[in-house]
């Protein structure tokens, strides 16, 4: 499966040649602002259309966060198989990165 960050997505769509890339790198890299979810979203779905997703499936790390943005995915035709949520106490977090460079 092949696992996909919104922060690789974006910065996929950031370092290509184009209109929508330029528009894209000035929103985010000059005016400082967020993408927003109906722009992540268009961009999730030409990325999931790519033939390794199609062939060996895909694995969506951290988004959605909020009921709207799973509500969005769904009516741009986005539906995942499977959910998951893992919670992990921020103790454990903090352990797991101690020492981390």
């Amino acid at each position: 499966m092949i696992h996909l960050k919104p922060e690789d997505i974006i910065e996929s769509f950031i370092s290509r040649e184009s209109c929508f890339s330029d528009r894209l790198r000035r929103k985010t890299q000059i005016m400082g602002d967020e993408v927003d979810d109906s722009t992540f979203i268009e961009m999730l779905k030409c990325r999931t259309a790519l033939k390794d997703c199609c062939e060996n499936g895909w694995v969506l790390d951290g988004y959605p966060q909020t009921r709207a943005q799973a509500v969005a995915m769904a009516e741009c035709g986005i539906v995942p198989d499977n959910v998951f949520q893992i919670t992990v106490p921020i103790e454990e977090v903090y352990n797991r990165t101690v020492g981390r460079v």
